[in-house]
């Protein structure tokens, strides 16, 4: 997948499909290595935002 750095955090960029389907769209997109619940999909005017966190925090002290 590609990788990009967005301030301190790093984003990829996955790979998507879109179909047109009885007057709908359907998005579908793999992410492997997140779970489901950690998934956010937003519509924002007319943009598909999806985010998602890994689970990959580190504790500092």
């Amino acid at each position: 997948m590609p990788r990009e750095k967005w301030g301190d955090e790093n984003v990829f960029t996955p790979a998507f499909d879109i179909k047109d389907k009885e007057n709908k769209l359907v998005v579908t997109t793999d992410l492997p290595g997140i779970n489901k619940e950690n998934i956010e999909i937003n519509l924002k005017e007319d943009m598909l935002e999806i985010s998602a966190k890994t689970g990959k925090e580190t504790e500092t002290e």
